[in-house]
């Protein structure tokens, strides 16, 4: 049901609507803006190579941590961080303060941020494109 979730290759063009990336430098004392919008994102391999929408991450990440995707022991095995990482096999486990845990996986390449989080029994979620 992800109607809105792609894996580009080495196309530059990202479905519409959608946000524009930008990246700011100093060149010579002067503060400069690039749109970095479009670009081939082969070269991050998998890691920042999905396209999605806010919808889609919280579809994903509710079917995730309510037990929807997954065999009930697979995903506690999924949500057992290493202990040195805080990371489970495809997500990380967060404290949270006061007490509690969110389960997430964030992302991002080139001028573009995605942020998924989770209670443990999906009951609360937030996902947000930067």
């Amino acid at each position: 049901g992800l109607t809105g979730t792609s894996q580009p290759t080495t196309e530059t063009e990202i479905p519409a609507p959608h946000a524009h990336a930008y990246y700011r430098y100093d060149e010579d004392g002067e503060h400069k803006t690039l749109d970095v919008t479009r670009h081939n994102p082969s070269w991050i391999s998998s890691g920042g190579d999905m396209i999605s929408t806010t919808r889609d991450l919280h579809t994903f990440i509710t079917a995730l941590a309510g037990g929807k995707l997954l065999p009930a022991g697979l995903l506690a095995e999924m949500c057992t961080p290493e202990t040195k990482a805080g990371y489970g096999l495809g997500v990380f486990v967060q404290p949270v303060p006061g007490g509690g845990t969110v389960i997430t996986h964030n992302g991002g390449i080139a001028g573009h941020a995605a942020l998924m989080y989770s209670t443990p029994d999906a009951g609360t979620t937030l996902t947000a494109a930067l």
